[in-house]
């Protein structure tokens, strides 16, 4: 997938917890953007396409009895298509400006990097899967797998030239190796390794034939 990384700000106006009427408070309104945001993807877009928007850092005030200034928010979004890439920038802008405002607060977005999704060249993967299923049997191979929601710079080579991008499985009976790769506890079976060095023999052999 695609992935984007978000910043958003609210600003309003400070003020002491027991008189909230005297300021605009951002906290409130970081509340009614965040829950705005998830309507996005629940409502607003198909249910067939993969896509997430996930908010993961909210911070904001300094004390028990004191209403902030600001609110710091800051996640990201995964797509499969531009259109829907574009449709996500599009609409949280609109609502982080348009949501704020209505609270009395000033709401900005601002969009960090962004890789494109990975798009595996059909001719090219066609090929790879013969490859591997003639050379190294056809239970080391697995195509009818979910959509992965990570991104990949990967995906920068194959605006360029066709490409496959492939998962390497790294685990085995062993429990300790069921983690996946952002666990603390993560483990690999170096006796698969080889299947890896393989797959990239077996490309480059094929492609050069």
């Amino acid at each position: 997938a695609s992935g984007n990384r978000l910043v958003i700000r609210i600003k309003g106006e400070g003020s002491h917890g027991s008189q909230p009427a005297l300021g605009h408070d951002p906290i409130a309104a970081a509340a009614q953007v965040y829950t705005a945001l998830q309507n996005i993807t629940t409502r607003e877009l198909p249910g067939d396409e993969p896509r997430v928007l996930s908010i993961c850092q909210v911070h904001s005030g300094s004390a028990w009895n004191i209403i902030p200034s600001e609110v710091f928010m800051e996640g990201t979004i995964r797509t499969t298509s531009p259109a829907t890439q574009q449709f996500y920038m599009k609409r949280i802008n609109e609502i982080v400006e348009g949501v704020s405002a209505a609270l009395r607060c000033e709401g900005t977005v601002d969009w960090v990097d962004g890789t494109p999704p990975v798009m595996n060249d059909p001719a090219m993967t066609a090929q790879m899967a013969a490859a591997v299923a003639e050379n190294m049997g056809s239970e080391f191979m697995q195509q009818d797998v979910q959509t992965s929601m990570g991104n990949e710079d990967f995906a920068y080579f194959q605006e360029m030239v066709p490409g496959v991008f492939a998962f390497l499985n790294i685990s085995n009976d062993d429990p300790s190796t069921h983690y996946s790769v952002h666990s603390p506890t993560f483990q690999v079976d170096e006796g698969i390794l080889w299947h890896g060095t393989a797959f990239h023999v077996l490309g480059a052999v094929t492609y050069l034939k």
